[in-house]
């Protein structure tokens, strides 16, 4: 059976220069990871589909969640880049598209395909509408439209295509203020939400590059980071005060640049170094309990990261009819927190059953 890192998608995790060495604290990055992904999810289904909202100033409520899972794909990019630069350079080029293909395109592929046909079927499949299914489909599965979380797929799979071009970027002394200017292009070229353009790519191609640099000598890498936590701390918290003055002074967009999304470029990017150091140095001392759900999740997190959505939203729903009127924060807190909590068992449900069913087909069914 594949470790808990190879069976969630793109690692084995990285260690030092030259070796395979498996590196826990990697597999629970991605666990922490998948948690965020779900979080903003969950509270975006409340805020957005659960309640019709009164508030039309300043959200603290949309901030700090915002703040726990916004941007959050960053966190997996560069796990995607660490592993490349690490290990998986090192097979044929064919043979890593090939692992890829099957590791991620072919589940995206039956889950869009799965979620376009129910979609499509829920009004009833007249005439009109099974003939544009097959152009429907191969929309979707392009431009990651089946449902508003698929969008990261086909932007990664475009990153995997270039790896080895972007690591010899990174790899080339000469080059050096190319792969800089790349990562730092994502300060004023900014993604745009969950649709896939140009500006799109190159926002993640920045983060890619970072994670192929620290993915060069991971274990080196952490430890200058740990040397300069305090730097890193005071970029994550000036990051954190800047979005939240934006979001009060409800200013975003500087020409083309939304500032507010460049303030969570710096922050999940110092955030992630915080988290790396923070899990090198403790990764004994998590609880063994908190220690088994960080790696169920690391090992199912391409499979969650694949059914949380549509699960998300019916949950919701629900959810939002208990909330009172006047929708005090505690109500949308509470009922966020509670769509995250059974979004997310019943996603680690449905994986396992998957996996248990389809045994060692389960990956290319579900991803996990």
């Amino acid at each position: 059976m594949a470790t808990s890192a190879s069976r969630a998608g793109d690692t084995p995790a990285p260690g030092r220069r030259g070796g395979s060495r498996h590196i826990d604290y990697l597999d629970y990055f991605r666990g922490i990871a998948i948690l965020c992904v779900v979080m903003i999810h969950a509270s975006n289904a409340i805020l957005n589909r659960g309640v019709v909202r009164v508030n039309d100033g300043f959200d603290p409520v949309r901030t700090g969640f915002d703040l726990l899972g916004r941007g959050a794909t960053v966190y997996f990019a560069l796990i995607s880049a660490i592993a490349f630069a690490h290990v998986m350079h090192r097979k044929a080029y064919s043979e890593y598209l090939r692992s890829r293909f099957f590791a991620v395109i072919v589940p995206y592929v039956v889950v869009t395909i799965a979620l376009t046909l129910a979609l499509a079927g829920r009004g009833g499949l007249d005439p009109a509408v099974v003939a544009e299914l097959p152009e429907r489909i191969g929309r979707n599965i392009l431009l990651g439209k089946a449902w508003n979380t698929l969008w990261y797929i086909p932007v990664i799979a475009i990153l995997y295509v270039l790896s080895p071009l972007l690591l010899r970027l990174v790899n080339t002394r000469a080059l050096t203020w190319l792969a800089v200017l790349l990562a730092l292009l994502p300060l004023v070229v900014s993604r745009t939400g969950t649709t896939i353009t140009p500006q799109m790519i190159v926002y993640f191609a920045g983060v890619y590059i970072v994670g192929l640099a620290v993915g060069r000598d991971v274990d080196r890498w952490v430890c200058a980071i740990a040397s300069k936590w305090r730097w890193f701390a005071v970029a994550a918290i000036a990051s954190v005060l800047t979005i939240c003055l934006l979001d009060i002074a409800d200013f975003d967009t500087l020409g083309h640049t939304s500032l507010v999304g460049s303030a969570f470029y710096v922050f999940r990017l110092s955030s992630a170094g915080l988290i790396l150091v923070a899990l090198k140095d403790h990764v004994g001392k998590i609880p063994v309990a908190g220690a088994r759900f960080l790696k169920l999740a690391a090992t199912y997190s391409f499979g969650i990261y694949f059914v949380h959505g549509p699960l998300l939203r019916p949950i919701a729903k629900a959810v939002g009819g208990t909330i009172p009127p006047d929708q005090p924060a505690w109500a949308l807190v509470a009922g966020a927190v509670f769509t995250f909590v059974l979004g997310l068992a019943l996603s680690i449900a449905i994986v396992a059953l998957v996996r248990k069913i389809a045994g060692r087909w389960s990956r290319q069914l579900i991803g996990s």
